[in-house]
């Protein structure tokens, strides 16, 4: 700092940001820059400690380090783009759930649908065991009946017809 040119290059501006970056503890950040960007970017480091010693000691709290610019754009930068991908990977995961349970649920109506034919093939197996009994048991009356005389097959026009003889029951 020994002439006039080095003390003007190494003062510092601030610059109240807008209100919109205001914090949520209603804490106001403050832009700072030196007129010598090269020479900023030396004295920054040592500024920002500087600074933060000063609040430590008024304040008797420990300040978290400030991030670099830098940092700051990379942090933001990899939150924005992790955030994206959980944006994008949330509906793929939502679609996949939906699947599943579609392709859970279809397998469902299969198995039930196959429940099904095989209850009713069971069904249809007995009713058709059951008409078979009944079928056989009237062909073994029937046959009775005839032998005692009480019905008298009669053929007629290719069609056959009994006469019930009620006195050979």
């Amino acid at each position: 700092m020994g002439n006039q040119e080095d003390k003007n290059s190494d003062q510092v501006e601030t610059k109240p940001k807008p209100s919109h970056h205001e914090t949520q503890d209603n804490l106001i950040t403050i832009e700072l820059s030196g007129r010598n960007p090269e020479r900023w970017k030396a004295r920054k480091p040592r500024f920002l400690q500087r600074i933060g010693n000063s609040v430590k000691k008024l304040l008797g709290a420990d300040i978290k380090p400030q991030f670099t610019a830098d940092e700051e754009l990379n942090n933001t930068a990899e939150e924005a783009i992790k955030s994206a991908k959980e944006a994008i990977r949330k509906p793929q995961l939502e679609n996949e759930e939906r699947q599943a349970s579609i392709q859970l649920k279809l397998a469902e109506v299969k198995e039930k649908e196959a429940y099904a034919r095989r209850t009713n093939l069971e069904a249809d197996m007995l009713e058709i065991e059951i008409e078979s009994k009944l079928i056989h048991e009237s062909q073994e009356i029937i046959d009775r009946l005839i032998q005692r005389g009480a019905l008298i097959p009669i053929e007629k026009d290719g069609e056959l017809y009994f006469i019930y003889n009620k006195d050979k029951a």
